[in-house]
Parts: C-alpha cells; structure tokens; sequence
C-alpha cells in the first residue's frame, strides 16, 4: 500500500518542480551545464594572479562540443 502513494505522489511532485520552474530558461536558451558551474565555481577560488588562467579555461570550455568532452574538460 505505501508503495501505491509513492507512485501516485511522485508524477505529482514532478509537476510541480516543473511548474515552479523559471520559464525564461526556456526562452533564453539552455542554462549553463555542470561543467561550466563547477569551472566557474573553481576560478572564483583563483588567487587573483591565476584569474587570467581561470578566464581562459572558461574561454576553452566554450569551444568544446558535447557533454562528454566538456565534462572530461572540467574534471582534469
């Protein structure tokens, strides 16, 4: 029986999540994927002589095509 409510309880938590959603990231385009917010997470840990290096990597990442590629990117 409980197993029943899981199942009728989660399409509809799923709704939600979708609904409360911001919808202008559907219209703006994609939002930025993993590997640009960890990037980017780890360059504001940059001192600032390495921020220069930091900016570059993100200009890197931004050339790359397909998520494996951009993930093994960020991982190194």
């Amino acid at each position: 029986m409980p197993l029943f409510f899981v199942f009728l309880i989660a399409p509809a938590a799923v709704a939600v999540a979708l609904y409360r959603r911001n919808p202008r990231r559907f219209l703006d385009g994609p939002a930025e994927d993993a590997p640009v917010r960890l990037l980017r997470w780890a360059v504001g840990l940059l001192a600032p002589p390495r921020a220069e290096w930091g900016q570059a990597m993100l200009g890197e990442l931004g050339h790359l095509d397909g998520r494996w590629r951009r993930t093994r990117l960020s991982g190194r």
